[in-house]
């Protein structure tokens, strides 16, 4: 089983128990007595488990972005054939036992491509495998990955696409940012003739180690907004309050349009713990599950702004 460093976690707050047999029992590794913990900061992170001693791990630092995709070791179709009925079994050509391939996936509203995350990949950095559905059968087209990444990124911990499957943003929530444990990123991939490109790789406007940039995305049918929670993200002096990021795209070039948050947001409130937006873009909510008793702001764009 991979390890995690509980120093790194508890630093920014993300130490929570869990039974090492129930994080087995998901196909997350041995069920051994080693302390197990789950990597969430007050909650926001819920769905994921990991299990480690605090041991051989070290920070990274993310310089610039540069392409990450990562060709598959071998150009065949991974599709598997089940013992019966109509079911599909996907695999990675780059897989390996524990990578927990399937732990995200999201499929283009078109149903023509797919996207599976596996977080425990590359040493816990995390990958994504795109398919592409042709003639009724899926075939493999790349393994994506982040070129500037380290261990521990969890790349492919939330991803959105767009309706036609070519614009594909996907979060590495605990990716470090020159320096800043924990920040998160995003990096926003094109398609163009069935080949995968890195077109950028957004961070918050004024991140900080603990925000977890990228723990939820929402991308519009065009694939031209896309919004991104930071779930960790200290609010003036409220600790964890949380925001929501927008980003536009104009020809290929990703810039920033609105930092949101919740006006009445509390300490811990974990704003921008889900995002989703309309099929325009136009109509954005955003929760803030963990303080009283939670809440959604839904926010509206007119001409650019958003109010």
């Amino acid at each position: 089983m991979n390890q995690v460093l509980v120093r790194r976690l508890a630093r920014v707050g993300l130490v929570v128990g869990m039974s090492a047999s129930l994080f087995a029992s998901c196909g997350g590794g041995s069920s051994s007595s080693a302390t197990t913990v789950k990597r969430v900061k007050n909650g926001a992170l819920t769905t994921t488990t990991v299990e480690g001693d605090g041991t051989g791990v070290t920070d990274t630092t993310l310089p610039g972005s540069t392409d990450s995709t990562q060709a598959p070791s071998d150009s065949v179709a991974t599709t598997q054939a089940p013992a019966a009925g109509n079911q599909t079994v996907l695999t990675s050509s780059a897989g390996a036992s524990g990578d927990s391939f399937g732990g995200a996936v999201v499929v283009s509203a078109d149903g023509s491509t797919l996207a599976v995350g596996a977080l425990n990949s590359n040493g816990d950095q995390g990958s994504v495998t795109v398919f592409g559905r042709s003639g009724g059968k899926w075939v493999q087209q790349e393994v994506l990955t982040d070129a500037n990444g380290g261990a521990k990124d969890w790349f492919g911990y939330s991803m959105a696409i767009s309706k036609d499957g070519n614009t594909l943003a996907i979060g590495a929530v605990y990716a470090d940012v020159s320096g800043r444990a924990d920040q998160g990123n995003v990096l926003v991939f094109a398609r163009s003739g069935g080949a995968w490109t890195l077109q950028k790789t957004l961070v918050g406007e004024a991140g900080a180690a603990g925000d977890v940039f990228g723990v939820a995305v929402a991308i519009s049918d065009d694939g031209n907004t896309l919004a991104i929670g930071a779930a960790g993200d200290d609010v003036g002096s409220v600790a964890d309050k949380g925001s929501a990021t927008v980003f536009v795209r104009k020809g290929n070039d990703w810039s920033l349009q609105s930092v949101l948050t919740d006006n009445n947001g509390a300490a811990k409130a974990n704003f921008g713990s889900s995002v989703s937006l309309s099929s325009d873009g136009n109509t954005l909510a955003v929760g803030g599950p963990n303080a009283g008793k939670g809440s959604v702001v839904v926010f509206s764009r007119t001409n650019g702004t958003w109010s």
